[in-house]
Parts: structure tokens; sequence; C-alpha cells
């Protein structure tokens, strides 16, 4: 980015008190990534989606006491270069899966659930159960998607491709034909996606393309009445880091949609995944939480890539988190992350340039 562009505190989830975004941002070498916002006029953000499948999004009826609406929405990825969406699998809610397995049915579905609990690799029932009431079984012979499938944990969203089928207990069971974690995929931009917007059962909205549509919906609840919904499919860079030997897919801070929205309205974090800052000279760098929904912790990094201190934040917390030297770089990601994977103050954080070599 050419231009200056100036953060205000506030306005991110993890706002820069005063700083500027720019400088070696334009010689990172990055990919295309997308994903999809829904707003609700006097609400807020409802829902922010990355992975491809049938979304539920519920929120309360502000018409009807203790009644609630849903919208639905239907993300599809071309099935071109690094995308795993092949043709023959139904898009279902996991609602809607849990029908056609009961009924004896037996369709290839794709499913976006979150996981539940772990159940080891019983055949009987499954590597994993999920919050929507489905049975995650892997097909013996197949040692990378088991692999795949029991490196799962309690809380994580996943995309399952594969057949339903009903247990001998009664139980919905997918047999996977594919399991996507949302973990990073170095080097593959974002395929093209088509997003659709249903409401009461019927197509009301659809995006093929980068941009926003808005519409007024009538309330499922008290006639007359009308619920306003903003649908926005997003495109944006990010960039493939190296985080003490580990790789990290991080969405790049420098545009206009990344300085305001940041990680608010997000309930949380893809595995290996977080947000890059990258600022124009050196500068201690102040970092407060203001309208984060889920823990960070953040990561303070000089010019060659040196971690200088890792500070954690809670949801609301207005405590600063402060460089302890002046930093080019923040790296913001899931609370114990760095922890986890052994990368604390003097660990390196490596990043592609546009030349190959450079670093």
């Amino acid at each position: 980015m050419s231009a200056k562009h100036f953060i205000a505190a506030g306005v991110l989830v993890g706002a820069v008190v005063l700083t500027q975004v720019g400088g070696d941002a334009e010689s990172l070498r990055t990919r295309r990534g997308s994903d999809v916002i829904v707003f609700r006029h006097g609400s807020g953000t409802l829902a922010r989606l990355r992975l491809p499948g049938r979304h539920e999004v519920g929120f309360p009826c502000k018409h009807a006491r203790d009644q609630r609406e849903v919208v639905v929405v239907n993300i599809t990825r071309q099935p071109t270069g690094g995308s795993t969406d092949q043709p023959g699998y139904e898009n279902v809610t996991p609602g809607q899966a849990l029908v056609l397995a009961l009924k004896g049915e037996s369709p290839a579905v794709c499913v976006c659930d979150t996981v539940r609990e772990l159940l080891g690799t019983d055949a009987a029932e499954g590597v994993f159960a999920t919050e929507g009431g489905l049975r995650c079984r892997v097909p013996t012979g197949v040692p990378e998607l088991a692999k795949l499938a029991g490196g799962v944990r309690a809380g994580q969203k996943v995309v399952m491709r594969g057949r339903l089928s009903a247990s001998a207990k009664g139980r919905a069971v997918i047999t996977v034909d594919d399991l996507e974690t949302g973990a990073p995929t170095p080097g593959q931009d974002e395929p093209a996606w088509t997003v659709g917007f249903e409401w009461n059962g019927e197509r009301v909205a659809s995006l093929a393309r980068p941009g926003r549509v808005t519409i007024e919906l009538p309330c499922t609840h008290e006639e007359g009445k009308i619920e306003e919904l903003t649908l926005q499919l997003r495109q944006f860079r990010k960039v493939d880091l190296r985080v003490g030997g580990h790789i990290v897919e991080a969405e790049l801070a420098d545009d206009k949609e990344a300085r305001s929205y940041g990680l608010q309205g997000r309930d949380g974090l893809l595995p290996d995944h977080g947000m890059w800052f990258v600022f124009e000279q050196p500068y201690r760098a102040v970092f407060v939480m203001k309208t984060v929904s889920f823990p960070l912790s953040i990561a303070f990094v000089r010019d060659d890539g040196t971690i200088v201190n890792i500070e954690k934040r809670d949801p609301g917390e207005l405590r600063e988190a402060k460089a302890l030297e002046a930093v080019r770089y923040v790296l913001e990601m899931e609370q114990g992350w760095f922890t986890r994977h052994g990368a604390g103050p003097g660990a390196k954080v490596e990043w592609p340039k546009d030349k190959e070599g450079e670093h």
C-alpha cells in the first residue's frame, strides 16, 4: 500500500493506538482469501464464515419476545485449483442431515458442523461427535484421513463430505470421503466462491463475486414487520508465515476492511490462523482489546522477525498490550497458540517476499 493509513483506537479488535500500516506489506508474497459476513442492522455482525457448506445463523427476533429468526448461508467454492469442493455432494445443515439419515436415506452430503467430543476409533461410534448430533466415521484403509479426523478438538468447526446412514443405535452417522478442518494450505489462492442467502426456506439473494447485498425480509413471527440484513462476500490478502517453524496463515491488516473490522464480529479463529499487522517504521506499538469476543495472544515482532514479547488479553479487557521495544510487525493468534507451539520471545517469524529467496 503506497498511501499511509492510520488505525483509530477502538475501531479494531486489538486496535493500534497510534501507528501506520504499510511499508513491507506491498512486498509480501500474498494470496487471495475470502469470507462471508452476515450483518443485522441495529445489532451489528451476526456471523463471519470461512468454511464452505450450509450455515444456519440464528438471532433474536426484535418483534416477538423469546422468538428467534434463522437465516441460512450456503457457501460453495468452485471445484478448481486448490479447492476440495467436488460435484455430487449436497450442502445440508446438521439438522437436515439428521432428518435424512434417520429416514433411512443415504445421500452424499457436505455438512459444516462443530466438534462436540472425540470418540476414539471405535467403528460403531465414529471418531468424533458434533454439536448437530452427527457421528463422524472414517472408512478403514485411509490412514491420512483417520489421522486428520483424530486430530480435531472440541469446539472446532469442520466440513465433512461423505455418505449419511443410521447406526444400529439409531444415531446419524456420516462416513467421510473428505474432511476439512480449515488448516492452512500454503501457496494456494482461495478459489472463487458463490454464496446463497435463504430465508424461511426460499433463496432471497446470492453473490458470485466480492460485494454486498442488503435485503428487507418479512418477520416470520409478526405479520407486517421486517428484518433488515446485509450479506457481504469479502476478499482479502493473506500471507503464509512460519512461526518458530510452525505454519500460520495470517490475514494481512492492510486495507480499509481489515482496519474497520479487525477480528471483531468473529467467534474465534480457525486453527493456525491469525492477523498480521505491518508498520511503516519501527514503533512502540500499543494494542487495546475492546470489541473482541474471544481471548487473544498478541506477539510483537522486530524487523528481523524475532518475537520481542507476547501479551495475553481477554474479551473486553482494556489493559494495554505494549511492545517492550520498537517493532515492525504484530501477530494476533488465539490465546495459548504460542505456548502450545513453544514459540515464545526470541522465536523467529519468517515470511515470503515477492522475490524468491528474500526474507
